[in-house]
């Protein structure tokens, strides 16, 4: 089922567009339009309600819309566009962390999940927990490599601990002693919340303090 617009947890990036528009429409190809911004404030929500009312040349439109804050005004101004978008538009709304958003607007989009390009291969939480630990320091160097960006690196950091802490949490089931290790993993996700500590630091002593689990 294809929703009015979709909510997807990113930095900007041409292979998240890449990624939505094969997720949504396969092969088809789809006008598309794209707006970045830093801060998206209510002239601009405006300007892309606007564009959302004019038809597609073939009566679909992809309006792609990067912001790394949006004002609560402008959310405001969004709701009847997101919930109705006229002309067949179709949207993807692209933020650092969906947790900022009003709920309001969260209820009138649906979650797409995408992995840029760029870290499809860079780092599985399952490999990570079965290779040595000096294997693991070499995939963490490549993971960070592939983050220029600071805000995206660090929210994939944090999901990359959210992933191992569910794989610890399934393999406590058979193991408590791993409690332990599930109970520090949510302490190093927290530190990554704080701008202050080094990512890789943190990657890297969550490399060192996991046991090799097959």
């Amino acid at each position: 089922m294809t929703h009015h617009a979709y909510i997807i947890e990113a930095g900007r990036s041409a292979s998240v567009q890449k990624s939505a528009l094969e997720a949504i429409f396969g092969d088809t190809a789809i006008e598309t339009s794209e707006f970045s911004f830093d801060t998206l404030g209510i002239d601009e929500a405006r300007v892309i309600s606007e564009l959302s009312a004019q038809k597609g040349w073939e009566g679909k439109r992809a309006i792609f819309v990067f912001a790394n804050f949006i004002t609560r005004e402008a959310q405001n101004s969004l709701l009847k566009t997101l919930e109705e978008p006229l002309g067949g538009s179709i949207f993807f709304l692209i933020v650092p962390a969906k947790a900022e958003l009003l709920p309001t607007v969260l209820s009138r989009l649906a979650t797409l999940r995408v992995v840029p390009e760029e870290l499809e291969h860079a780092l599985d939480p399952l490999k990570f927990l079965s290779a040595t630990k000096p294997a693991r320091l070499k995939m963490i160097a490549k993971f960070v490599e592939a983050l220029a960006d600071e805000e995206r690196s660090r929210m994939e950091s944090v999901r990359l601990i959210e992933a191992l802490e569910r794989e610890v949490h399934i393999r406590a089931k058979d193991d408590t002693s791993l409690l332990t290790l599930a109970a520090e993993l949510e302490t190093v996700r927290s530190y990554l919340h704080d701008r202050a500590p080094s990512q890789k630091m943190l990657l890297e002593h969550t490399a060192l303090l996991l046991p090799v689990l097959k």
